[in-house]
């Protein structure tokens, strides 16, 4: 059972290892006002099998990262509305892990995400792969998995 697997894992900086997968246990502040002024806060926990290589290294960078004044949630926001297909994204609403708009749902034969699915798509690329990316993980060239849970309802307006 992953529940039993879990509570059996080693608990260290605020981390869990089991098996290869790593979840953050400090939850990631989303804070981001909507285009039409509604103020949004929640929070999102990552579990992904990119950290494991790099575990002390990886809770470390979660736990001393600054997400509440950093702009971040309002970049994932913008992001969102791009995936959502209510914006034309630009290359400055990527996330560092997107190459191109090309890889954007809603371009081309894909189709928009829904609201909600927008924003964890957009929390997963800002707040795991940008971060894989920046500590040179192997992301890019292993596959692996990873997730987001979050509080947040995906509102966008």
């Amino acid at each position: 059972m992953p529940g039993s697997i879990l509570a059996v894992g080693a608990l260290t900086a605020g981390a869990v290892a089991v098996d290869g997968l790593t979840r953050i246990e400090t939850p990631i502040p989303v804070s981001y006002v909507t285009d039409t002024g509604v103020a949004v806060s929640c929070t999102a926990t990552i579990e992904s099998s990119y950290f494991s290589p790099r575990f002390t290294e990886v809770s470390t960078y979660y736990r001393n990262a600054d997400f509440t004044t950093s702009g971040l949630g309002q970049r994932i926001y913008e992001y969102a509305l791009v995936l959502a297909g209510d914006k034309a994204g630009t290359p400055g609403d990527l996330p560092q892990s997107v190459q191109s708009t090309a890889q954007i749902p809603g371009i081309g034969d894909q189709q928009p995400l829904e609201d909600e699915s927008a924003l964890s798509v957009s929390m997963l690329d800002f707040i795991v792969m940008d971060v894989s990316d920046e500590l040179g993980l192997p992301a890019g060239t292993v596959s692996g998995w990873a997730e987001i849970d979050s509080d947040c309802d995906g509102q966008l307006h």
